[in-house]
């Protein structure tokens, strides 16, 4: 399953012990099956934007800042 490889990659990731937002990796690893069918519930005319971790008040810090 290519999310789960992601989320490994990310996991192996070197400072991922450092990562303050480590838990939207952790989580979704835990229980694959449910990430997997809360996002495979929406329709493929619905807007994902909301939802996706990027575009959440934390989105930027993601990738460049702490």
């Amino acid at each position: 399953m290519k999310a789960e490889e992601y989320f490994l990659k990310a996991k192996d990731s070197p400072g991922f012990g450092e990562w303050q937002y480590k838990s939207l990796v952790k989580k979704p690893l835990s229980d694959l099956n449910n990430y997997m069918k809360y996002w495979g519930a929406f329709k493929s005319n619905e807007s994902l934007i909301d939802k996706v971790y990027a575009n959440q008040n934390f989105g930027c810090l993601l990738c460049h800042g702490r």
